[in-house]
């Protein structure tokens, strides 16, 4: 849709170049550097000790089939690559009721949510770290999970900043 929405402005505003970046997961070399950055920014935080008991979990807004295929792929490559590291969304698949039951089922007794979004605003404090029931950490509570939330959005991260900084020239390139 995005897409179409720029070549239709192109039609009529010809003398602008404008470009398009690629999304942040493309492919699994992208959702590597991806779960790369996540591990970079994850805990342990500095002076931390690592938590064997905590897992780390990255919740993103997700998206309807069949575009959240990507979300479903970089969940699988999380389990494949570091076992404590989850991905879970708010939307489509990985969602709450799937996510929080394996992560009991593995015993976890700590987890530590963390938005995989641009910027942590209101889905982050309120759909992740909120108080009402189906917030992430009072569902994850419910089933004795401890949580703490970590409201800092992905471009706060210096291995994402990278990441977007790496799509912006591949776009202006293209110009």
């Amino acid at each position: 849709a995005l897409r179409r929405a720029i070549e239709n402005w192109r039609t009529t505003n010809p003398e602008i170049a404008v470009s398009m970046g690629a999304p942040l997961l493309t492919d699994e070399a992208s959702m590597l550097a991806a779960l790369n950055a996540m591990r970079l920014a994850g805990p342990p935080f500095p002076g931390e000790v690592p938590d064997p008991e905590e897992a780390v979990i990255w919740v993103g807004h997700g998206s309807e089939p069949p575009h959240n295929a990507a979300y479903r792929q970089l969940a699988a490559l999380a389990a494949r690559q570091t076992p404590r590291q989850y991905v879970g969304c708010l939307t489509g698949c990985c969602g709450a009721g799937e996510t929080i039951p394996a992560l009991a089922a593995a015993g976890w007794k700590k987890a530590c949510l963390m938005p995989l979004f641009t910027v942590a605003g209101h889905h982050a404090a309120n759909d992740l770290g909120g108080d009402g029931p189906d917030s992430w950490q009072s569902r994850l509570r419910q089933v004795g999970i401890g949580t703490r939330v970590l409201l800092r959005g992905m471009l706060k991260h210096e291995a994402f900043a990278a990441m977007w900084i790496g799509r912006l020239r591949d776009a202006i390139q293209k110009l």
